[in-house]
């Protein structure tokens, strides 16, 4: 019985280093096909999701949306921070949970925002705790990704912070502390045309 628990587990390892090994593989690929967009590509395909997001009336009846600040390549987020600034709408970023390892709190982001560099390189406010907005507050999340597939399961950069922090959303179904939030917060992955794919490979904690 034993060797038959070990054996099973030891398929289990293995079938999840598969899992590992392919989507890091899927990760640096994608990231080098993102890295090489041009900058003109950039401010069009910024313009683009703007234009998508008016299309699809998203904003309608937003009061607070999160948006990640951009880097690396990532599509650029500039063009909609002001235009919903343009539209009265707070404005918040991800930043690092200051003492719960792996998650992320949202701070509002204004012009005059002071911005530090965290251990990532990645640039977020000074935290103020008058500043914070709960997840469960936000109307719209939109968040980076590596890669995406036409199911919408997202390959982010491997650190599992969006996942773990968006989780408590599907947790808590939109009801935290006698607040309900009855129309959800929205989740929307932001992406270039050159990070989608057919299918990626889905562990059990992603969201």
């Amino acid at each position: 019985m034993k060797e038959s628990v070990s054996a099973g587990a030891n398929e289990n390892v293995d079938a999840n280093n598969v899992i590992t090994q392919h989507r890091a593989q899927l990760r640096l690929k994608h990231k080098e096909q993102r890295a090489r967009i041009s900058d003109e590509q950039q401010k069009q395909h910024a313009i683009d999701v703007i234009n998508v997001a008016l299309a699809n009336q998203l904003f309608i009846n937003c009061k607070r949306v999160a948006v990640y600040l951009s880097q690396n390549g990532e599509l650029d987020t500039n063009d909609l921070i002001e235009c919903l600034w343009a539209q009265k709408i707070e404005v918040y970023v991800p930043v690092l949970h200051p003492f719960c390892k792996g998650h992320l709190v949202f701070l509002r982001y204004e012009r005059n925002s002071v911005l530090i560099e965290n251990r990532f390189s990645i640039y977020e406010p000074v935290l103020d705790v008058t500043a914070l907005c709960p997840i469960y507050r936000l109307d719209l999340i939109f968040t980076p990704l590596v890669a995406i597939d036409e199911a919408g399961n997202r390959l982010g950069m491997g650190g599992g912070y969006y996942d773990r922090t968006l989780q408590s959303l599907n947790q808590n179904n939109g009801k935290w502390f006698g607040y309900s939030n009855a129309k959800q917060t929205r989740v929307i992955g932001l992406a270039h045309e050159s990070q989608k794919t057919l299918l990626l490979p889905k562990e059990v904690w992603d969201i």
